[in-house]
């Protein structure tokens, strides 16, 4: 698998676009979207079911200016689903499964550390 790219910038200001043309290109979505928002990066992604992309933008305006106009349009896909990009759930439950952690007991709030610092 191949190594991911690092953070372009704030997940507040990430969109997440799917149903995208199998063949579209991170230039021609930059070209399109840069017409409604200033566009810090894009990525590009596919599976076997779709074509998505994550669009970092700048500010909260350009998001929902972004939103507004890319969700159910046509342009970049049959129909393009466009919304917040949100954590990556994958990762996050990769973290939770290590064994380490589950064989581990839950830490405990010890009381003496806050008396004696009073």
């Amino acid at each position: 698998m191949a190594a991911r790219e690092a953070s372009p910038g704030p997940l507040r200001y990430r969109l997440w676009c799917g149903g995208l043309h199998k063949d579209i290109t991170e230039d021609e979505i930059r070209d399109a979207v840069g017409q409604i928002a200033e566009v810090k990066a894009v990525i590009l992604r596919s599976s076997s079911k779709d074509t998505f992309c994550f669009i970092q933008l700048t500010n909260q305006k350009d998001m929902d200016k972004a939103i507004e106009m890319l969700d159910q349009s046509t342009g970049l896909g049959e129909r393009v689903c466009a919304q917040p990009a949100t954590a990556d759930k994958k990762k996050f439950q990769e973290r939770q499964d290590r064994p380490d952690r589950q064989d581990r007991p839950p830490r405990r709030q010890d009381s003496r550390r806050r008396e004696a610092a009073a």
